[in-house]
C-alpha cells in the first residue's frame, strides 16, 4: 500500500472519540485494533465469549499509548450491540470509525 493511500485510509491524526471494532478480541479484528492504536486512535473492542483475548488485545493497545475498552457484545443481538455502542460513547464521547470484524461461528 502506498503511503498516500495509507494516509487517506488511516489519517495520521484522528479527531477525538474512538474506533469501535466488533470482533476485536483476536485474529483480524485484533490486528485492526492494533493498526488503529499505532495511529493514536483510542479503541473500543468487542468480544462475544473471549474475554481473556479481549483483555490481552486491550493491554497491547494500552502499551501503544491509547485507551482501550473491551466490551462484551453479540453481533447477532441488537440489544447487545446497542449496549456496546452506549458504553463506547460513554467512555470516548463518540465513535468515528465503526468496524465489523466478527468471525463466523461454525459448529461441526
Amino acid at each position: 500500500m502506498t503511503s498516500a493511500l495509507q494516509n487517506r485510509l488511516f489519517p495520521p491524526s484522528f479527531p477525538d472519540g474512538c474506533a469501535l471494532v466488533l470482533g476485536g478480541s483476536g485474529g483480524i479484528g485484533g490486528a485492526i485494533c492494533e493498526s488503529f492504536a499505532r495511529r493514536g486512535v483510542n479503541v473500543a473492542l468487542s468480544y462475544r465469549r473471549n474475554a481473556a483475548g479481549a483483555e490481552k488485545v486491550a493491554d497491547k493497545l494500552r502499551a501503544l499509548g491509547v485507551k482501550a475498552l473491551p466490551v462484551q457484545a453479540d453481533g447477532a443481538d441488537p440489544a447487545s450491540l446497542e449496549k456496546a455502542l452506549a458504553l463506547a460513547v460513554a467512555d470516548f464521547g463518540r465513535i468515528h470509525s465503526p468496524v465489523y470484524a466478527t468471525g463466523a461461528d461454525i459448529s461441526m
